[in-house]
């Protein structure tokens, strides 16, 4: 994991309510096995800003989503706005300027019967190099 990375992982993985609701937070995708609901985050996109011959800036588009299944997505929402109040208008570290969310999303599988539900956001990081 590079730094971004790290920052939010640990923003996640220490925040205590998120905890009592997500049974963990991994990069990309959950190990087989692991139990729902839980937290995928992964870069979606990267856009380098220059003055001059310099780069001053990353952008760095996130997305970062609760994955649960069962009968109500309720619970899943729940879960997801916790992630929102944890990550939205923060710095998560140093060298992140900013984390704020550009839009949401969500949207269900269905696999033989039964639904998963993704619940989540995209979140735009600027990032100082």
């Amino acid at each position: 994991m590079n730094n971004v990375d790290t920052a939010i992982y640990q923003t996640l993985a220490s925040n205590a309510a998120l905890m009592l609701t997500a049974t963990g937070v991994y990069y990309g995708v959950a190990p087989q096995g692991k139990v729902l609901p839980y937290v995928i985050f992964a870069k979606q996109s990267e856009t380098d800003h220059y003055v001059f011959q310099g780069r001053i800036c990353v952008e760095m588009m996130y997305l970062i989503k609760v994955v649960g299944k069962g009968s109500s997505i309720e619970a899943i929402r729940d879960a997801y706005n916790l992630v929102d109040i944890a990550v939205n208008n923060k710095r998560l570290a140093l060298g992140v300027l900013q984390c704020r969310r550009e839009s949401g999303l969500e949207y269900l599988e269905d696999d033989n019967g039964i639904i998963y539900y993704h619940v989540g956001g995209l979140y735009r990081l600027l990032v100082v190099p």
